[in-house]
């Protein structure tokens, strides 16, 4: 029987691993390279933003510096216009107080003859004929009969006079009908100096 030789050959196989690896080397070392190069790509881009960033930081500051003192100076100017607006508004003030004093001395003088001439504090709102001016309350009280009670004391005051007949004057004693001889009167021109109106009765 002839001897049979083996065709397996281990040296085709090692050479086929031996390539498979090589390959799978290769691949994964190509890999690696792209990858650093990548990185590196960053790091350069990375270090360029850090750069920038700098500038602009420094650039910044610089510009806020400017600011901060543009601000401060305004400020500094605002507050020496409203220090300045304060003193004006202060002089006004006095100035018109200054003018409108003597004003202010002499109304009491102009307004002094139209005071009740009973209670001196109250505008006159009747007048009698005989030209004496009173506040319809202190004529009232002045003419009520002295027998008169305090019932009627919640009458109003022109219906108290209403109700008079005669009496004197509380100035010169003349004898007053207070149906005929007194007279409400009123005042015009607002709150400026006061003008008595007179209402006329039906006999003059």
């Amino acid at each position: 029987m002839p001897e049979t030789r083996s065709t397996f050959d281990a040296s085709q196989c090692l050479e086929d691993v031996d390539g498979d690896i090589a390959n799978e080397y290769n691949t994964i070392l190509d890999a690696a390279v792209a990858a650093r190069d990548k990185y590196a790509k960053l790091m350069t881009l990375a270090q360029k933003l850090k750069r920038a960033l700098v500038s602009k930081q420094a650039e910044f500051n610089q510009h806020a510096g400017h600011y901060q003192h543009d601000v401060a100076y305004h400020r500094a100017c605002a507050e020496t216009a409203r220090d300045t607006l304060r003193v004006v508004r202060r002089l006004s003030r006095s100035a018109a107080v200054t003018n409108i004093y003597p004003r202010i001395c002499e109304r009491p003088q102009k307004t002094k003859h139209l005071c009740c001439n009973i209670c001196m504090d109250n505008l006159k709102n009747v007048v009698t004929r005989c030209g004496h001016g009173y506040c319809t309350g202190c004529l009232a009280t002045w003419l009520r009969p002295t027998n008169n009670d305090d019932a009627a004391s919640d009458e109003s005051d022109m219906e108290s006079l209403a109700e008079q007949v005669e009496a004197p004057c509380p100035t010169c004693r003349r004898i007053l009908n207070a149906e005929e001889d007194v007279w409400p009167i009123f005042m015009q021109n607002g709150g400026s100096i006061p003008e008595v109106v007179c209402v006329d009765s039906d006999d003059d």
